[in-house]
């Protein structure tokens, strides 16, 4: 999995070659064009806008983050993941981070029917 998202990391960039991305990455970039490009690619790729195409407030830019169907203010991800988060003991990565998790756990709250059961 991890070299998935390396490689769309790297395709995603300024200068992303897919297939150097490929080679980069240690992926066959023959199977690769072979997914992207048949009946599973376009399949997946017609899913993907339809969800686009679903998603209330309408997508209006990138990066366009969901948590529980939500979209958040990705520049503060940590913050978001941390917020939503209801589980017995909060990820280590989530201390230290208190204050901003508070705030963010209020607004949450104002939201009619937000659902705190974090699926990300």
């Amino acid at each position: 999995m991890l070299k998935v998202a390396e490689y769309a990391y790297c395709v995603e960039s300024d200068h992303g070659d897919p297939d150097a991305c490929a080679v980069t990455t240690g992926l066959d970039q023959v199977k690769l064009k072979q997914c992207v490009t048949g009946d599973l690619g376009k399949h997946a790729n017609a899913r993907v806008g339809r969800q686009t195409a679903s998603l209330h407030p309408q997508h209006t830019g990138t990066p366009w983050v969901l948590v529980n169907g939500h979209n958040i203010d990705a520049s503060n991800l940590l913050v978001e993941v941390c917020a939503s988060y209801k589980g017995f003991r909060k990820p280590k990565g989530c201390t230290g981070i208190h204050a901003g998790i508070r705030k963010r756990v209020v607004e949450l709250s104002k939201i009619p029917n937000y659902n705190h059961t974090c699926n990300v």
